[in-house]
């Protein structure tokens, strides 16, 4: 195996680098094996193409496996797993060198129903409890070295006087609540001697995402503007920074506890109206009402309405750069049609 070296803090990452078959093989000398929760998913696809293309041995884990392959090949070994069989997944974690949890359900754009919310919380604890309880019937020699937990960063919502950073104590709320709820589930394995990272996600501005998509297509419609008063918090990350930070809590010993993957420009919603409307070369003068986004969504209208002003602090401390700070640029590059879609590539130091 040729020796590598790993992604560190202050490599700038762009996501044909991190596709591409010259970065850098395998992690800390040597490829190492990574299990990845989630990954049929779109955060967790991505994330497993690019650390198979670094040399990395990646096992996907799906409970639907015919399912998941729909979408099209899923990267790296996809092997089926239960919640409900710890002594199957244990036997498929031990001696792996990572684990990345991604799994979850959508938050939005459905109302919460009774049913909804037990959906999300439940897509998301179970398997995470799951994992550390297979962890839990290793030995600590064969237990994985990280254990690598997505979050959300709703808990930060309504806290504007100032950016919130990871040290901001969270609010409560049925995200708020669910976030801080899945970040101690997950950081039960740091009892078990296992790094535990956590990476709290903003709103990912990505071709694949439903969520653009949705988004977008008022302004593709010619009726676009912004959500509500415009006046509210949008913390935005593009998709290359997230799977950058995500390699980062793999790769670097020094993350532990929760960093949030957000750009380090966050900004109102008028400007992110207006940044969509630039992209797709159409207007972004028609606001959508309050209480017509409230009477659609209905609780989960805080999702467009609610302000979350949140900046990386974790992230820089650690010497991460980001790929993507400017939100007009990050919003072209995900809104052009695929063929025009070329990204800068920049070499990693």
């Amino acid at each position: 195996m040729t020796a590598a070296r790993p992604v560190r803090p202050g490599d700038v990452i762009s996501f044909n680098r991190l596709r591409s078959r010259e970065h850098p093989r395998g992690t800390y000398g040597m490829s190492r094996r990574i299990v990845v929760a989630g990954g049929a998913g779109h955060i967790g696809r991505r994330l497993a193409a690019v650390l198979l293309d670094r040399g990395d041995d990646v096992i996907v884990l799906s409970r639907h496996p015919e399912r998941a392959t729909r979408s099209g090949p899923i990267p790296g070994r996809l092997e089926r797993w239960s919640t409900d069989d710890p002594s199957g997944l244990a036997r498929i974690l031990d001696g792996a060198d990572a684990v990345v949890g991604v799994t979850g359900v959508p938050v939005g754009p459905l109302p919460w129903t009774r049913r909804r919310r037990t959906m999300i919380r439940a897509s998301r604890l179970v398997p995470t409890r799951a994992i550390v309880d297979a962890i839990r019937l290793l030995p600590p020699a064969r237990r994985p070295r990280v254990l690598v937990s997505v979050s959300g960063t709703d808990g930060y919502e309504g806290q504007d006087q100032l950016a919130a950073t990871e040290a901001t104590p969270t609010g409560h709320g049925f995200l708020a609540d669910l976030g801080r709820d899945w970040e101690a589930a997950a950081g039960n394995a740091e009892d078990l001697g296992v790094r535990v990272a956590i990476t709290r996600i903003g709103y990912v501005l990505s071709p694949d995402a439903t969520t653009m998509r949705l988004f977008a297509l008022p302004f593709r419609l010619g009726l676009g503007g912004p959500l509500g008063s415009g006046r509210q918090w949008f913390s935005w990350v593009h998709i290359e920074d997230v799977l950058g930070l995500l390699m980062l809590a793999i790769d670097d010993p020094r993350h532990r506890g929760p960093i949030n993957a957000v750009s380090p420009e966050p900004a109102r919603a008028a400007d992110v109206a207006a940044a969509i409307g630039a992209a797709l070369h159409r207007p972004s003068w028609l606001p959508m009402p309050a209480a017509l986004i409230r009477l659609i969504m209905r609780e989960s209208s805080i999702l467009a309405l609610g302000s979350r002003r949140i900046v990386p602090a974790g992230a820089l401390a650690l010497g991460y750069r980001f790929r993507w700070t400017d939100l007009r640029a990050a919003m072209a590059d995900v809104l052009r049609p695929g063929d025009q879609r070329v990204r800068a590539s920049r070499s990693v130091r």
